[in-house]
């Protein structure tokens, strides 16, 4: 773990992943998922 760079995960069939880096899109699709009652984990 000492390079730089993203660690790499492997994403279960079934889930989507956004990296979403610009604040204000973030909030916004979050807010448009919860509203459509999404279940979902953001960090």
């Amino acid at each position: 773990m000492n390079q730089i760079g993203w660690t790499s995960l492997v994403i279960p069939d079934g889930y989507d992943v956004f990296d979403i880096d610009d604040q204000q899109e973030e909030q916004v699709i979050f807010e448009a998922l919860y509203a459509a009652e999404f279940k979902l984990h953001a960090i």
